[in-house]
């Protein structure tokens, strides 16, 4: 079989680590792979090493410029051309919306809902124009994979397509045997995601400011990622200097599962998701997790392996943060439990078994 991944962006970040697997998963199994993204970044790298083509499209961009639309368009059209692709498979909402009308399924088209760009608590004026394209979008694809159960509710519930097509195939990841070596002198508590709106990395530094000074002086926060927030959150530490907070804006992936290995709490103080793969990795390696009940957080964080907390809520960071920082006993039970339910419920084997289920389906005009 022939795909054709299209995905807006090739940074480091969760729907670029899904395409990776995938693509990795389908060459080993002898299918010949194409990706098309933006150039420079981690899945690019990723990609050809995998030893799949790499194709770049300039033009693919979150803001829908006319002129970048029509070229994104037209590159996308000359690919299918000279590749001929037996299956396209679409990631992220950019390149989903361009792909999908584009190839009108003249070639089966599947999309992957990774969250959608009308979440609850997306800014309000994405909200209507998201709506409307996911449910023009919609007609041109033979089924839309969505991360988790709550994805596929809202899609239902603003009626993006008909629930026959929507399909929960929960993101995955590869068992972990990494294990905590060390203790630390002071209390990793470690942040991973964009400095963003999104994932609002502030929360984390003002619910910490808080804490008293004993506490204060037994942690330290490990913040990876950067991004339009950067110059508030430098600032916010500047105001705090009671807080030791290190900053590593550019980290590979090995380099980020050696932080997440080395610290002892993980938190995601995001505002809207989908179904994050940086908590799927910290539960990977075995720490508990402090995060928002968005999305579909709260169908892989329970109270047996982590807190979950109302959006924008510091006071309740602040309280799930001195019970783990206090109860050495707690933060090694709910590691342990979080090991386990990635190991039960989001295998990597898993999530790609169900994908390549999904995909010979299509293929065989099943569904």
């Amino acid at each position: 079989m022939k795909i054709l991944y299209l995905i807006t962006k090739s940074e480091i970040g969760g729907a670029q680590t899904h395409v990776g697997q995938l693509v990795k998963f389908f060459v080993q199994n002898n299918h010949e792979v194409v990706v098309m993204s933006l150039p420079g970044g981690w899945l690019e790298n990723e990609v050809k090493n995998i030893g799949a083509k790499f194709v770049p499209n300039i033009y693919f961009s979150n803001n829908l410029n006319p002129v970048r639309f029509f070229y994104a368009i037209r590159i996308i059209k000359e690919l299918v051309e000279e590749f001929k692709p037996d299956l396209v498979a679409c990631h992220s909402t950019a390149a989903g919306f361009i792909g999908r009308i584009t190839i009108r399924n003249s070639v089966p088209t599947i999309y992957t809902a990774h969250g959608w760009s009308f979440e609850p608590g997306t800014p309000f004026w994405r909200r209507f124009p998201g709506i409307l394209a996911e449910k023009y979008a919609a007609n041109f694809c033979k089924k839309i994979i969505c991360v988790s159960k709550n994805t596929r509710r809202i899609g239902i519930k603003f009626r993006i397509a008909n629930q026959d097509k929507m399909v929960v195939i929960y993101n995955g990841i590869e068992k972990s045997d990494l294990q905590k070596n060390v203790e630390n002198s002071k209390l990793k508590i470690i942040f991973v995601g964009r400095f963003s709106k999104q994932k609002n990395p502030e929360l984390l530094i003002r619910a910490a400011s808080r804490l008293p000074n004993n506490l204060l002086k037994q942690i330290e926060i490990l913040l990876i990622g950067n991004g339009q927030k950067t110059y508030l959150i430098n600032n916010l530490i500047k105001l705090n200097k009671n807080l030791f907070v290190k900053i590593f804006p550019s980290v590979n992936r090995d380099g980020i599962i050696q932080l997440l290995q080395d610290s002892d709490i993980f938190v995601l103080s995001t505002n809207w998701e989908g179904l994050p793969y940086s908590i799927l990795e910290a539960m990977s390696v075995g720490l508990p997790v402090i995060a928002t009940d968005v999305g579909g957080i709260n169908e892989l964080v329970d109270s047996s392996c982590g807190f979950l907390i109302e959006r924008g809520d510091v006071e309740g960071l602040q309280k799930a943060l001195v019970n783990l920082i206090l109860d050495k006993e707690l933060r090694k039970k709910m590691g342990e439990n979080a090991k386990k339910i990635i190991e039960d419920k989001f295998s990597m084997d898993k999530m790609l078994l169900e994908t390549e289920k999904v995909y010979n389906a299509v293929m065989k005009n099943k569904i």
